[in-house]
């Protein structure tokens, strides 16, 4: 006969293999669970339990955080930039799901996952990595929360890796670029390179440049859009990064004169490409008049930096390298600022250590400027008059 308890303590009975049965009602529902041992399962009818107590409902006795982060991301792609998605949707599908998505929410716990952040920091993933696989659980955990399917968010409790404070960056000198420059001379990609250090537009930018972009006259460039490639095959534009992405870029004559070369060889790909040609009025449109795969423009990059001797830094690094050279050579912040389409709080924080000092000329300037001088108060006017220190006596 099975060992049977109150309808408020759960049932325990052993079954034919050995194995221990516990069960608890929930809802009307009979939540079960097989242990080893007798003990296990009496330790199991405590533990549901006191987690009813706390809040369980038999949906979070169903449903896996994998289940229910995936659905709720889906739910929320309408008000997020495409771009997040896109990373929200790699993170989640990468990441979470493999990692804890299995597991149900009523056995999600802090040491759970706590455990799935330290695997993937000592698995070789950077802080900000962690960062966003913390962010999404935790908003995703705060919404199980409003609909009563967890009592608590636990990932509260949970520790996440510092981020670092700056971006580590590598950049070229100005040398270094010209010499980069100069080797690609007659390279397919120099006129994508040219801009890209012209202006510091992010890879997306540039791959989302269509000609009605450009401004022949006024010499200068719109960015409005940039592309983006979550999987391969596949393509769509999305809006600028940020704000402040939405920008009007004046470019030199030289650019100009990049741009109209860009233009010739645009055509020429185009009128190959006969009917298998998709009109995007790009300005560098791959053999179809697609979108260029960006993780091609990047490997081409690195080895035409190999190529040329120099050292390796990121296609990213092309966009920190323009703006250092701009304020190295005295460029005001908010103009490179407003180039690069940066706020300045964010440009300060990046690139402070490398605007000149010109503490030197500005205390030279006050001082100057707060130098005690003598004033006379006694001054003779236009008429020959003296006026003294009194309004309207005359001497």
């Amino acid at each position: 006969m099975p060992k049977r308890r109150s309808a408020n303590e759960g049932t325990i009975y052993q079954l034919p293999s050995g194995t221990w049965r516990a069960q608890v009602s929930l809802s009307g529902r009979r939540l079960s669970h097989t242990s080893d041992t007798q003990s296990q399962a009496r330790e199991w009818i405590r533990d549901t339990l006191a987690q009813i107590e706390q809040g369980l409902t038999y949906s979070s006795t169903t449903t896996t955080l994998g289940e229910f982060i995936t659905a709720w991301l889906e739910g929320r792609k309408g008000a997020l930039r495409t771009l997040t998605y896109f990373t929200y949707e790699r993170v989640i599908r990468l990441y979470i799901v493999p990692g804890i998505g299995k597991l149900l929410f009523r056995d999600l716990t802090p040491v759970a996952i706590q455990k799935f952040y330290d695997n993937l920091t000592s698995s070789g993933h950077s802080a900000h990595h962690v960062h966003y696989a913390h962010t999404l659980i935790h908003n995703c955990l705060d919404q199980a929360m409003r609909l009563g399917l967890v009592s608590r968010n636990v990932s509260d409790l949970c520790n996440v890796p510092a981020e670092r404070r700056h971006e580590e960056i590598s950049v070229w000198d100005e040398n270094q670029v010209n010499q980069f420059l100069v080797s690609i001379h007659n390279h397919p990609d120099a006129n994508f390179f040219y801009l890209a250090f012209a202006t510091g537009m992010r890879r997306g930018e540039l791959l989302g440049l269509q000609w009605k972009d450009v401004d022949w006259l006024a010499r200068t460039v719109t960015v409005s859009r940039q592309v983006i490639q979550p999987q391969r095959g596949t393509w769509s534009y999305g809006e600028p990064k940020t704000k402040q992405g939405w920008r009007t870029i004046e470019v030199g004559q030289n650019i100009i004169e990049h741009l109209r070369d860009q233009q010739t060889k645009s055509d020429a790909i185009r009128r190959k490409a006969a009917n298998r040609w998709h009109e995007n009025n790009l300005i560098f449109p791959n053999q179809f008049g697609d979108p260029r795969r960006g993780s091609v423009i990047g490997a081409n990059f690195r080895q035409l930096a190999s190529a040329a001797g120099l050292p390796e830094i990121r296609f990213h690094d092309i966009r920190h390298t323009a703006a250092t050279l701009m304020l190295g050579h005295g460029i005001p912040p908010v103009i490179v600022a407003g180039i690069l389409g940066h706020t300045m709080t964010v440009l300060m924080t990046t690139y402070a250590h490398y605007i000149p000092s010109m503490q030197g000329a500005a205390a030279a300037l006050m001082n100057t400027l707060i130098s005690p001088v003598a004033v006379d108060l006694n001054r003779t006017t236009d008429s020959g008059c003296t006026r003294s220190a009194h309004d309207g006596e005359k001497s």
